[in-house]
């Protein structure tokens, strides 16, 4: 695959890896996650997987294996439609017997109205002040597995623990829901994803406060 080995060695500085949004559904596509996941495991960069990777997990007989061989953390972003496809029909449906089913590395956050993150330490129902949007824009959910791979990458950064690996899907729930709401009621019915992200740093700002850090140095 032309561009593999040069993709991989840029990824490679990564601190933490989404992969699906944009991505495709061709062959190449498939060979591409496969080599980044055994890039990531190797390397113990965590993984986020959303949108079309999660179309290529659901179509592996052996999905839940190739999960349980990751070494490095991993989290799947599904809707409710993307979720379905991922659970066996034979299986028990619930997220946290979905969890256990794909390994111990892996976290589950389930978009849906109220968001759900489900990892080793149990289930968290992600239920804000803002509850989001009534208006669901395409995209938002690329937003979303953004903002769960900065959190990710963050972890990553500050040598936290990953025992307690909901955190980041959590916050980025919170963040982008608030985003939305934020969106929402400056525009209505006409919000755009790019709306929700000119939210994001005003989300950031009010749990983050830009004077916290310019005290400190």
């Amino acid at each position: 695959m032309e561009g593999l080995a040069s993709a991989l060695a840029t990824l490679q500085r990564c601190h933490a890896i989404a992969i699906g949004p944009g991505l495709g559904r061709s062959a190449e596509a498939r060979q591409f996650i496969s080599a980044v996941m055994k890039m990531a495991s190797n390397e113990n960069i965590p993984v986020v997987l959303d949108a079309d990777a999660l179309w290529f997990l659901a179509l592996q007989d052996d999905g839940p294996r190739l999960m349980h061989e990751a070494t490095s953390r991993v989290i799947i972003t599904p809707n409710v439609v993307e979720y379905n496809r991922l659970v066996p029909a034979d299986s028990d449906q619930s997220l946290e017997a979905t969890r256990k089913l794909y390994g111990d590395n892996v976290v589950v956050l389930l978009k849906g109205p109220t968001d759900v993150v489900a990892s080793k330490g149990g289930l968290i129902d992600v239920r804000m002040p803002a509850l989001g949007s009534p208006r669901r824009c395409g995209g938002q959910g690329d937003v979303l597995a953004g903002l769960t791979t900065l959190y990710a990458a963050w972890v990553t950064m500050s040598n936290a623990s990953w025992d307690q690996a909901y955190i980041a899907p959590y916050f980025a729930s919170a963040v982008t829901r608030c985003a939305a709401a934020i969106s929402f009621e400056a525009h209505g019915r006409a919000m755009l994803t790019t709306d929700i992200l000119d939210a994001v740093g005003k989300v950031f700002e009010s749990a983050f406060p830009s004077s916290d850090y310019t005290e400190k140095c």
